[in-house]
């Protein structure tokens, strides 16, 4: 029979997350055996997986930070970072597969082979300051773009947690987005909670037909997306220069806010122009994560770990 942690309280989550293991934690407000799905889920994987159960209805901070809406809902962490949520038993078993992937690519990790494109906590650069990645809080249903190419990827592609396939060079899937008329490509991004915005970070792999920006613009708190003639005449929170030397060998820029002016981000509006090369019209970005602190939250994720891609 295999063993569970009870988490009772955030300081307990954050040890338990802390082991180097994929992670797999049971939220739930009535007992609906969870138990027993959690165990039989252990018996088809591997001893590589921790478990644990959390009774939202004696957690309320458990609730609030994960956004407990389903009884049950199974989160699967990597490296202490949400990287599957999966809403109901039935998501739960379904997901087997894509867990088992999970733990493959610590092993592969482990014997110095490079992450797999199935390693869904990629990120492109080590995180700057003591702040996390936050783009699980990122309401991936309420974003909005303007101007790209349909035929490529959705705004949602930027924040998949899988490493962008230019890098791994083993799928022909597009997965990233272009700008379609000219090199302006602008992105609504909203939060399931207030945020402290500390820092995005930006990766762009483009090829002969494509080009990296040179100039970011947020706009914070904007409510809906806008025209780039309307967004020219309204003054931007951040208005800030990529240049050459700034991207890493992940094709990843970091971009830094004026940390105080973000103490209070539900949404912001990013605008990406000014291409690198200038023959080029399509402005091309692959994944964009955001960093800083979810508000309102007694759980304590600057205690959590971010793995970098190697």
């Amino acid at each position: 029979m295999p063993s569970y942690s009870k988490i009772t309280s955030s300081e307990q989550l954050v040890t338990f997350l802390a082991s180097p293991k994929v992670s797999i934690v049971a939220f739930y407000k009535s007992d609906h055996e969870v138990l027993n799905t959690i165990g039989g889920v252990a018996a088809r994987l591997t001893d590589q997986i921790a478990l644990a159960h959390c009774d939202v209805k004696s957690n309320a901070w458990a609730e609030s930070q994960f956004q407990i809406t389903t009884d049950p809902t199974f989160l699967v962490f990597k490296n202490a970072q949400t990287v599957m949520r999966l809403p109901g038993v039935q998501a739960l078993a379904s997901s087997l597969s894509q867990i088992r992937s999970l733990v493959e690519g610590d092993k592969n990790a482990g014997e110095g082979s490079a992450a797999t494109p199935t390693d869904s906590s990629w990120v492109g650069a080590s995180p700057s300051g003591k702040y996390v990645n936050i783009t699980s809080s990122v309401n991936r249903l309420a974003l909005e773009m303007l101007n790209s190419d349909h035929a490529l990827g959705s705004a949602s592609t930027l924040f998949e947690g899988t490493k962008p396939t230019a890098l791994s060079k083993e799928s022909a899937t597009k997965d990233w987005v272009e700008s379609l008329d000219d090199p302006e490509l602008m992105l609504l991004v909203s939060f399931q909670n207030a945020v402290k915005l500390y820092s995005i970070q930006i990766t762009s792999l483009p090829d002969e037909n494509s080009t990296r920006p040179t100039n970011v613009k947020i706009y914070q708190n904007t409510t809906n997306i806008v025209s780039f003639d309307e967004l020219d005449g309204r003054q931007a929170t951040e208005n800030i220069t990529i240049k050459p030397e700034d991207w890493n060998e992940n094709g990843t820029a970091t971009v830094l806010t004026t940390f105080r002016k973000f103490q209070e981000c539900s949404s912001f509006t990013i605008f990406f122009g000014e291409p690198e090369d200038e023959d080029c019209e399509r402005i091309r970005i692959d994944r964009i994560r955001v960093f800083g602190v979810v508000k309102d939250q007694k759980f304590d994720g600057t205690k959590l770990k971010q793995q970098p891609e190697e």
